[in-house]
Protein backbone atom coordinates (compact mmCIF):
# COMPACT_ATOMS: atom_id res chain seq x y z
CA UNK A 1 0.00 0.00 0.00
CA UNK A 2 1.67 3.80 -0.97
CA UNK A 3 0.62 6.35 0.90
CA UNK A 4 0.72 8.92 -1.31
CA UNK A 5 -0.91 12.72 -0.45
CA UNK A 6 -3.64 13.11 -3.01
CA UNK A 7 -4.70 16.57 -3.68
CA UNK A 8 -8.19 17.38 -5.61
CA UNK A 9 -10.69 19.74 -6.14
CA UNK A 10 -9.61 23.48 -4.86
CA UNK A 11 -6.33 21.63 -3.18
CA UNK A 12 -5.19 20.21 -6.33
CA UNK A 13 -5.41 23.82 -7.98
CA UNK A 14 -3.24 25.31 -5.17
CA UNK A 15 -1.08 22.70 -5.42
CA UNK A 16 -0.64 23.04 -9.10
CA UNK A 17 -0.08 26.37 -8.52
CA UNK A 18 2.56 26.84 -6.43
CA UNK A 19 4.35 24.34 -9.10
CA UNK A 20 3.79 26.94 -11.64
CA UNK A 21 1.15 24.74 -13.66
CA UNK A 22 -2.75 24.64 -14.54
CA UNK A 23 -4.97 21.98 -14.81
CA UNK A 24 -5.70 23.60 -18.35
CA UNK A 25 -1.75 23.39 -19.42
CA UNK A 26 -1.69 19.78 -18.34
CA UNK A 27 -5.25 18.65 -20.03
CA UNK A 28 -5.23 20.93 -23.16
CA UNK A 29 -1.42 19.36 -23.48
CA UNK A 30 -2.49 15.97 -23.56
CA UNK A 31 -5.68 16.61 -25.69
CA UNK A 32 -3.57 18.21 -28.23
CA UNK A 33 -1.61 14.94 -28.58
CA UNK A 34 -4.79 12.95 -28.66
CA UNK A 35 -5.97 15.02 -31.32
CA UNK A 36 -2.74 13.56 -33.50
CA UNK A 37 -4.78 9.72 -32.81
CA UNK A 38 -7.54 10.60 -35.68
CA UNK A 39 -4.34 9.71 -38.58
CA UNK A 40 -3.45 6.45 -36.80
CA UNK A 41 -4.60 3.35 -38.41
CA UNK A 42 -4.28 -0.92 -37.56
CA UNK A 43 -1.22 0.01 -40.59
CA UNK A 44 0.41 1.77 -37.88
CA UNK A 45 3.20 0.13 -35.66
CA UNK A 46 1.63 -1.21 -32.76
CA UNK A 47 3.70 2.04 -30.51
CA UNK A 48 2.36 4.23 -32.50
CA UNK A 49 -0.18 5.89 -30.85
CA UNK A 50 1.27 5.97 -27.72
CA UNK A 51 4.71 7.36 -29.14
CA UNK A 52 2.36 10.16 -30.70
CA UNK A 53 0.08 11.29 -27.93
CA UNK A 54 3.93 11.25 -25.78
CA UNK A 55 5.70 13.36 -28.63
CA UNK A 56 3.19 16.01 -29.05
CA UNK A 57 1.84 15.89 -25.94
CA UNK A 58 4.88 17.10 -24.38
CA UNK A 59 5.80 19.51 -28.13
CA UNK A 60 2.48 21.14 -26.64
CA UNK A 61 3.77 21.49 -23.18
CA UNK A 62 6.81 23.36 -23.93
CA UNK A 63 4.78 25.51 -26.23
CA UNK A 64 3.39 26.65 -23.34
CA UNK A 65 5.98 27.03 -20.82
CA UNK A 66 9.28 27.87 -22.69
CA UNK A 67 7.46 31.17 -22.91
CA UNK A 68 7.09 31.87 -19.01
CA UNK A 69 10.84 30.16 -18.53
CA UNK A 70 10.69 26.88 -18.45
CA UNK A 71 13.65 24.97 -20.24
CA UNK A 72 13.38 22.15 -22.52
CA UNK A 73 15.74 19.37 -22.17
CA UNK A 74 16.46 16.25 -23.78
CA UNK A 75 19.65 14.51 -21.91
CA UNK A 76 19.94 10.74 -23.02
CA UNK A 77 16.76 11.24 -25.02
CA UNK A 78 14.60 11.65 -22.09
CA UNK A 79 12.31 14.58 -22.46
CA UNK A 80 11.44 17.01 -19.94
CA UNK A 81 10.49 20.15 -19.30
CA UNK A 82 12.63 21.96 -16.40
CA UNK A 83 10.75 25.07 -13.92
CA UNK A 84 12.78 28.37 -14.23
CA UNK A 85 14.40 27.40 -10.74
CA UNK A 86 15.43 23.92 -11.64
CA UNK A 87 13.44 23.00 -8.62
CA UNK A 88 11.01 20.46 -10.47
CA UNK A 89 10.56 19.04 -14.15
CA UNK A 90 7.99 17.40 -15.41
CA UNK A 91 7.80 14.25 -18.04
CA UNK A 92 4.70 12.95 -20.12
CA UNK A 93 3.65 9.39 -19.26
CA UNK A 94 0.58 7.01 -20.25
CA UNK A 95 -1.20 6.19 -16.71
CA UNK A 96 -3.52 2.83 -16.55
CA UNK A 97 -7.39 2.67 -15.57
CA UNK A 98 -6.50 4.19 -11.62
CA UNK A 99 -4.86 7.71 -13.14
CA UNK A 100 -6.91 10.24 -11.85
CA UNK A 101 -8.82 7.74 -8.84
CA UNK A 102 -8.24 9.05 -5.56
CA UNK A 103 -8.35 6.04 -4.10
CA UNK A 104 -6.41 4.15 -6.84
CA UNK A 105 -3.21 3.47 -6.99
CA UNK A 106 -1.87 4.31 -10.74
CA UNK A 107 1.28 2.21 -12.67
CA UNK A 108 2.83 4.01 -16.06
CA UNK A 109 3.50 1.48 -19.28
CA UNK A 110 7.42 0.56 -18.45
CA UNK A 111 10.37 2.61 -18.51
CA UNK A 112 13.69 2.78 -18.48
CA UNK A 113 17.06 4.22 -16.96
CA UNK A 114 16.57 7.71 -16.93
CA UNK A 115 13.27 8.02 -15.30
CA UNK A 116 14.34 5.35 -13.20
CA UNK A 117 17.34 7.51 -12.43
CA UNK A 118 14.92 10.30 -11.18
CA UNK A 119 12.94 8.65 -9.29
CA UNK A 120 15.65 7.23 -7.53
CA UNK A 121 16.20 11.26 -6.97
CA UNK A 122 13.02 11.85 -5.99
CA UNK A 123 13.04 9.36 -3.10
CA UNK A 124 16.03 10.17 -1.94
CA UNK A 125 15.81 13.83 -2.23
CA UNK A 126 12.60 13.37 -0.28
CA UNK A 127 14.19 11.32 2.03
CA UNK A 128 12.15 8.26 0.96
CA UNK A 129 14.85 6.06 0.52
CA UNK A 130 13.57 3.34 2.20
CA UNK A 131 10.62 2.91 -0.18
CA UNK A 132 12.13 0.70 -2.41
CA UNK A 133 14.64 -0.39 -0.78
CA UNK A 134 16.57 -2.19 -3.64
CA UNK A 135 17.25 1.66 -4.76
CA UNK A 136 20.97 2.55 -4.29
CA UNK A 137 20.53 6.50 -3.47
CA UNK A 138 21.83 8.64 -6.13
CA UNK A 139 23.87 11.80 -5.06
CA UNK A 140 22.40 14.77 -4.32
CA UNK A 141 21.57 16.97 -7.39
CA UNK A 142 20.22 20.85 -7.45
CA UNK A 143 16.63 19.39 -9.27
CA UNK A 144 14.71 17.90 -6.54
CA UNK A 145 11.94 16.54 -8.14
CA UNK A 146 10.62 14.99 -11.56
CA UNK A 147 6.96 14.59 -11.40
CA UNK A 148 4.70 12.18 -14.31
CA UNK A 149 1.75 13.59 -16.30
CA UNK A 150 -0.34 10.46 -16.52
CA UNK A 151 -2.98 10.72 -18.59
CA UNK A 152 -5.36 8.01 -19.43
CA UNK A 153 -8.76 7.72 -21.69
CA UNK A 154 -11.62 5.66 -19.96
CA UNK A 155 -13.56 4.21 -23.39
CA UNK A 156 -16.24 3.45 -20.96
CA UNK A 157 -17.19 7.19 -19.66
CA UNK A 158 -15.84 8.36 -22.61
CA UNK A 159 -13.27 10.92 -19.83
CA UNK A 160 -10.00 11.92 -20.22
CA UNK A 161 -8.10 11.48 -16.66
CA UNK A 162 -5.29 13.72 -16.16
CA UNK A 163 -2.85 14.02 -12.94
CA UNK A 164 0.86 15.50 -11.94
CA UNK A 165 1.98 12.86 -10.00
CA UNK A 166 5.52 12.43 -7.85
CA UNK A 167 7.51 8.64 -8.32
CA UNK A 168 9.21 7.30 -5.63
CA UNK A 169 9.56 3.64 -6.33
CA UNK A 170 9.34 1.26 -9.34
CA UNK A 171 8.93 -2.38 -9.69
CA UNK A 172 10.77 -5.32 -11.22
CA UNK A 173 9.09 -4.83 -14.78
CA UNK A 174 10.15 -1.04 -14.76
CA UNK A 175 6.64 0.30 -14.02
CA UNK A 176 6.59 2.72 -11.20
CA UNK A 177 3.79 2.17 -9.00
CA UNK A 178 4.85 4.08 -5.94
CA UNK A 179 3.88 7.99 -5.93
CA UNK A 180 4.68 10.81 -3.18
CA UNK A 181 2.30 12.67 -4.26
CA UNK A 182 -0.32 12.78 -6.85
CA UNK A 183 -2.34 16.36 -7.99
CA UNK A 184 -5.87 14.80 -10.13
CA UNK A 185 -6.87 17.33 -12.48
CA UNK A 186 -10.84 17.23 -13.09
CA UNK A 187 -11.28 14.81 -16.13
CA UNK A 188 -13.01 16.09 -19.06
CA UNK A 189 -15.36 14.91 -21.94
CA UNK A 190 -12.88 12.68 -24.75
CA UNK A 191 -14.07 10.30 -26.76
CA UNK A 192 -11.65 7.95 -28.70
CA UNK A 193 -13.93 6.67 -31.30
CA UNK A 194 -13.30 4.07 -34.06
CA UNK A 195 -9.99 3.04 -34.91
CA UNK A 196 -10.24 3.56 -39.50
CA UNK A 197 -8.94 0.21 -40.71
CA UNK A 198 -6.71 1.55 -42.76
CA UNK A 199 -5.81 4.56 -45.26
CA UNK A 200 -4.65 2.00 -48.16
CA UNK A 201 -5.68 2.61 -51.33
CA UNK A 202 -7.70 -0.16 -53.07
CA UNK A 203 -6.51 -0.85 -56.37
CA UNK A 204 -8.36 -3.30 -58.76
CA UNK A 205 -4.99 -3.88 -60.82
CA UNK A 206 -1.31 -4.39 -59.42
CA UNK A 207 1.01 -0.89 -59.81
CA UNK A 208 3.13 -1.40 -62.55
CA UNK A 209 5.85 0.76 -62.83
CA UNK A 210 7.67 0.65 -66.51
CA UNK A 211 11.34 1.07 -66.12
CA UNK A 212 13.82 1.49 -69.38
CA UNK A 213 17.67 0.44 -69.34
CA UNK A 214 19.50 2.69 -70.68
CA UNK A 215 22.02 1.06 -73.47
CA UNK A 216 26.08 0.75 -72.14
Amino acid sequence: MNDAKVHIGPAAVDRLRELGLTGEILTGSVLYGLGFLADCTNNDPPSAKGILVWAKGTRRIRDLLVPLGWIAENNRNYSITVHPTDTHAIAVSTGDFNTGNPEGEPTTSKKGPETEAAVKRNAYQMAFADVNKSFQAPMPTSRTQTWLVLHHVNASTKKLHVELSLPCGMDVTGQVTQWLERILVEPVEFDLGPVPSNHTPVRSKPLVVPVQFRGS
